[in-house]
């Protein structure tokens, strides 16, 4: 791979460390962290090359911090002889438990790069953009338990428009039970 290769790399790495960073610099109290996998289909708009529905999987990582909860996602999804890979950066909001004390409802905000093949070219394209969504998790046993059905969704902006559904499960992990975004269990 020569410069031109490496210039392409460039900002998913800048991207990666800032994600590291930004968790890293301000760690909570309460170090909680949330690792989960995820299935679902991710629906293609107005993406040159890209117009059919692809099933995916994804790997998520998350940390509360002292500025709220933030994730890493990378999505990968293939079909119809196109491929799309996703790294995703979201800020979630959890909404008080008071609505519901079984389901926690939370909101995303983020951004994310891709990197796909169209099904109408051998090469590979870059892009990126921001998303917001939303979703819900179910504690599998009591309400504190840290194992979670969660079900999310994104509806994402560059390229293109598209919207990605997923349903899979999270763990928390240094916490006894589920903190919500400002911290409280």
């Amino acid at each position: 791979m020569g410069k031109k290769g490496g210039r392409k790399k460039l900002p998913l790495i800048l991207f990666v460390a800032s994600l590291i960073s930004t968790s890293l610099l301000v760690p909570s109290a309460q170090a909680a962290m949330e690792f989960g996998v995820a299935f679902g289909p991710f629906l293609p708009s107005r993406i040159n090359g890209v117009t059919e529905v692809m099933n995916g999987s994804s790997v998520r990582a998350g940390l509360l911090t002292g500025k709220g909860f933030f994730e890493g996602e990378l999505y990968s999804a293939h079909g119809d002889g196109s491929d799309y890979n996703s790294l995703g950066f979201n800020y979630r909001f959890d909404f008080g438990k008071d609505l519901i004390p079984e389901i926690q409802i939370f909101a995303l905000l983020g951004l994310h790069l891709d990197y796909y093949k169209p099904a109408t070219s051998d090469e590979s394209r870059q892009g990126g953009g921001w998303h917001y969504g939303g979703g819900v998790r179910i504690p599998l046993g009591s309400v504190t338990s840290p194992l979670q059905l969660r079900f999310d969704f994104k509806h994402r902006f560059g390229p293109g428009n598209s919207l990605i559904a997923l349903l899979g499960l999270s763990l928390a992990v240094g916490s006894s039970t589920v903190p919500d975004a400002a911290g409280k269990p």
